[in-house]
């Protein structure tokens, strides 16, 4: 009997606004705190895990190095699911990473990634991953990144 396999993507996001109270000015603000935002009090976030079929090429993991100038991603078709991630820092600086979308003849940023670990999720429809590109604003805030991009298989 031969063994199938199915594939799935797992994934979660989650933000909380914060508010910092700071401290008394006699102590050098050491009685400070930190708490959820007064106004907006609540987080908001969730999770979900989405079915990418039979295939094990429906995931596709990219890593690479940013540079200052845009480069796009690999020729990978019908995307659905999209997380980018900054691994590292290739250079001196805080790394930094702004993904752009080609939209007609124009790039258009849709997210900035600043810092390791600072991570952008995406739920795009069918999209091909050449119309992504990606840059750092200088060269000593170049980041190592991985792209995890995947298709979802419909329901």
């Amino acid at each position: 009997m031969a063994i199938s396999a199915k594939y799935y993507f797992s994934y979660s996001a989650s933000a909380t606004p914060i508010e910092e109270i700071l401290g008394n000015n006699d102590d050098s603000g050491t009685d400070g705190s930190r708490i959820v935002h007064s106004d907006v009090d609540k987080s908001v976030g969730g999770s979900l895990e989405i079915e990418a079929g039979t295939g094990a090429s429906n995931a596709k993991l990219i890593t690479m190095t940013t540079t200052t100038s845009l480069v796009t991603l690999a020729s990978y078709t019908n995307v659905d699911f999209l997380i980018l991630k900054i691994v590292s820092a290739a250079d001196t600086g805080i790394p930094n990473c702004e993904l752009s979308f080609t939209v007609g003849l124009a790039d258009q940023v849709v997210s900035k990634l600043i810092g390791v670990g600072d991570v952008c999720l995406l739920r795009p429809q069918g999209i091909n991953l050449n119309i992504l590109k990606v840059k750092s604003s200088s060269s000593s805030t170049l980041a190592n990144i991985e792209i995890l991009a995947g298709k979802e298989v419909a329901h």
